[in-house]
């Protein structure tokens, strides 16, 4: 049997543990959307594809494209705090790449609201 259901948050292996808690095995588990993004059909296990603007206004919402309150040096020692504290965790991660994505998106995004 097929059994389609949405959860608000998962937790490591919940799924699995739910049904072995019913008895019921599971064969396998396809994740179908996240959040608000809905996969594409032929997207394969392992497979990924660049989010359209629309998809991370939807997963960021308006957040995305505030302009900062705050004054660009409180930005930058706040942004360097976060840097340290997750260094040891982000490893592989860069940075000022990713923010540059960020940031060509979030314009991209702005285009497409006009």
């Amino acid at each position: 049997a097929t059994i389609t259901f949405g959860i608000q948050e998962g937790k490591y292996r919940m799924i699995l543990r739910m049904f072995e808690y019913l008895g019921h095995p599971v064969k396998s588990i396809k994740r179908t959307g996240f959040g608000l993004v809905k996969l594409d059909r032929d997207l394969m296990p392992g497979q990924w594809r660049v989010m359209s603007p629309k998809e991370i206004r939807r997963l960021k919402g308006p957040t995305i494209l505030k302009k900062p309150q705050s004054h660009p040096s409180d930005r930058k020692a706040e942004l360097e705090e976060i840097e340290r504290g997750f260094s040891s965790d982000i490893r592989g991660f860069d940075m000022n790449q990713d923010l540059s994505q960020l940031d060509y998106f979030a314009q991209k995004a702005d285009q497409e609201d006009e």
